[in-house]
Formats: structure tokens, sequence, C-alpha cells
């Protein structure tokens, strides 16, 4: 019962951090991409959106398979749990 209890605290962990990534998303790929034009000293528009596009496509990937694993794993362990209290 208890390693479902933190498999519960730990899926929500990375349901919140998913839900960060995928909500601010557009932020931390700008912020990004604003590095890469700045260490590079100059670029293209073109290739200044694609890697700002990129960057928030990255961000949004990665936080929506965090928010994704971790509502598996709160599903089943809520499942899990009433089953073993049911018993």
């Amino acid at each position: 019962m208890e390693k479902y209890k933190k498999l519960i605290i730990i899926g929500s962990s990375l349901g919140i951090v998913g839900l960060i990534l995928s909500f601010f998303s557009v932020s931390f790929g700008t912020s990004l991409a604003d590095n890469w034009l700045h260490r590079l000293g100059g670029a293209d528009t073109w290739k200044y959106e694609l890697v700002m596009q990129s960057n928030i496509n990255i961000f949004l990937v990665i936080g929506s398979i965090l928010f994704s694993v971790s509502l598996v794993s709160i599903i089943f362990s809520w499942y899990k749990m009433l089953d073993l209290h049911d018993k």
C-alpha cells in the first residue's frame, strides 16, 4: 500500500512538471532560441523561427509525455489501492 502512495506522489510531481513544460513551452522555447541567436551573433529570420518552433515543440512533447505517464501511474496506483482496500 505504501509503494502505491509513493507512486501517486511521484506521478503527481511528474504531472505538475509536465503541465508546466506544456503551458510555458512558448516562453522556454523562445528563451532558448534567443540564447542561440545571441551566441551566434545573428542569423536569418527563417532560421531563428525554425529554431524557436523546434524548441517550442520539444518542450510541448516532453511535457505531454510526462503528463501522460503521470496520469497512467496515478490511475494505476489508485486502482491498485482500491483493489487492496476491498480485499
